[in-house]
């Protein structure tokens, strides 16, 4: 059995272009390449450069003279500043309702009757999610279908949904009675 090989080779103009590039090549390469000057430089600056830094630096601490004499003007007695230092003094150590003093300051704000809007509220939700239970129930029951996998699932899948909504209800009815509070109390502190 004979062995046939087929070769394609370039054109012959793509082979003298590449036969001239390697001959050249070697005499590049021969002569070393001054790699400093490729390294990061940064410009010096200009004179107009140079005199702004310097005017900078200059007007910043020129300025802190007036600085310091606006730092104790407000603390000198007849000042304008100084006649309002006893109403922060008097804002920083304020308590008690509405003071923003942390935790339970906004809670005399709130409704004393939430609890009882939330627990009817979510009382009625149980109620009318029952009602729905019973009506999967009865429909299983109808297609002969009751205690079934897929009357099993559907039960499920309806009290996971409905226990979601619940939460989200019972959340919803806490945002509105902190927001109501939050804002009652905001109120109160602004007439203060």
């Amino acid at each position: 059995m004979a062995i046939t090989q087929a070769s394609v080779l370039p054109q012959q103009f793509v082979t003298d272009v590449g036969q001239d590039y390697a001959t050249q090549l070697a005499g590049l390469t021969a002569v070393p390449l001054d790699t400093s000057r490729f390294a990061p430089s940064v410009a010096g600056q200009d004179a107009l450069q140079t005199q702004a830094a310097t005017l900078a630096g200059s007007g910043v601490g020129a300025y802190q003279p007036f600085l310091t004499s606006a730092a104790d003007y407000g603390t000198q007695a007849g000042t304008t500043l100084a006649g309002v230092s006893p109403f922060i003094s008097a804002a920083q150590t304020a308590t008690g309702t509405g003071a923003g003093t942390g935790a339970g300051s906004i809670a005399s704000y709130m409704s004393p009757y939430q609890q009882q809007v939330i627990d009817s509220t979510l009382s009625e939700f149980d109620k009318q999610a029952a009602i729905r239970e019973q009506a999967i129930a009865d429909r299983a029951v109808a297609v002969g279908g009751f205690g079934g996998g897929r009357e099993g699932v559907l039960s499920s899948e309806y009290q996971t949904q409905s226990d979601r909504n619940r939460a989200l209800l019972n959340a919803q009815l806490l945002g509105q009675g902190f927001t109501q509070g939050a804002g009652l109390r905001q109120q109160d502190f602004a007439n203060q």
